[in-house]
């Protein structure tokens, strides 16, 4: 193909394109109203099925007393209260971690290594469980491994599960 016939197509092409596009171009005549049936209930929600499982969930518990704690903890150093917002633990976020350990139980494995990681570390370096340790040894543990490109080998088990556990806070703090 030469240059003459590339432009010639190229043209052509276009007024083709805008023929065939023009002619697709609605007048409103096509367009036709359909009545919404009239009811009381929803055109959303659950099924009777995802009730009950939720309800079942709901019930039940996964994490201790001492578990619970601790994600509350970690979860406002994550996502501290401010003037104009409310902390993680002010819009339930704890529980929603909860529901999602208990929803997807592939979730309960890390996360409850990573807070027996937590504890192990503190113990270790501190003489306390992460609890029960100050609020500046708590941030600095967080300041450790919560950069991934900076965390060194020995607390690269403790970035995975902070990681998780930044993510989870996000995600529950933003869909509540």
């Amino acid at each position: 193909m030469n240059r003459r016939e590339t432009i010639k197509s190229l043209l052509l092409g276009s007024v083709a394109a805008g023929i065939a596009l023009n002619g697709c171009a609605p007048d409103g005549s096509a367009t036709k109203e359909v009545a919404v049936p009239e009811t009381d209930q929803p055109l959303y929600g659950r099924t009777e099925k995802e009730k009950e499982r939720d309800k079942k969930l709901l019930s039940e518990t996964f994490f201790n007393e001492h578990e619970l704690a601790t994600i509350a903890v970690l979860c406002d150093i994550i996502l501290p209260k401010n003037d104009a917002h409310g902390s993680a633990t002010d819009v339930g976020v704890p529980e929603f971690i909860e529901f999602i350990a208990k929803d997807m139980p592939y979730q309960q494995t890390p996360i409850r290594g990573g807070l027996m990681w937590l504890d192990n570390y503190c113990n270790k370096n501190y003489g306390n469980d992460f609890m029960n340790c100050t609020n500046e040894q708590q941030l600095e543990l967080c300041d450790k491994i919560a950069y991934p490109s900076k965390t060194s080998e020995e607390l690269l088990q403790g970035e995975k599960f902070f990681t998780r556990m930044r993510n989870l806070t996000l995600t529950g703090y933003y869909t509540t």
